[in-house]
């Protein structure tokens, strides 16, 4: 199941870092990353299905290599071992969105 990109994904690896829900975006944890799938693709080529609750849910696996569109690792913010849910989102989607201007404009 996917989340849309204003939505924190975080929150569910927030969870599990610390063993019990996390709904508050300024709880710290240690993310991992963060990956951006194109959703279109992904329903126009009938493997996803929107259900009214997610954004898109998958009924088996895809493929990164046609679905992927960008990831974000932790290592790419620097040193930096702990953020909130919020601020990890915010930063991931500010560089996907830079990435996203930078490919329209080249096209």
């Amino acid at each position: 199941m996917f989340c849309g990109i204003d939505r924190y994904a975080e929150h569910v690896i927030a969870s599990k870092f610390h063993n019990k829900v996390i709904t508050d975006e300024k709880t710290k944890y240690t993310p991992g990353g963060r990956f951006y799938f194109d959703s279109y693709q992904i329903i126009r080529d009938g493997i996803g299905i929107r259900d009214g609750i997610h954004s898109i849910k998958v009924k088996k696996e895809i493929s990164l290599e046609k679905y992927l569109i960008y990831s974000i690792f932790l290592n790419e913010f620097g040193n930096k071992k702990y953020y909130t849910t919020g601020e990890f989102q915010k930063k991931c989607n500010k560089k996907f969105n830079d990435f996203l201007l930078r490919k329209k404009i080249k096209t």
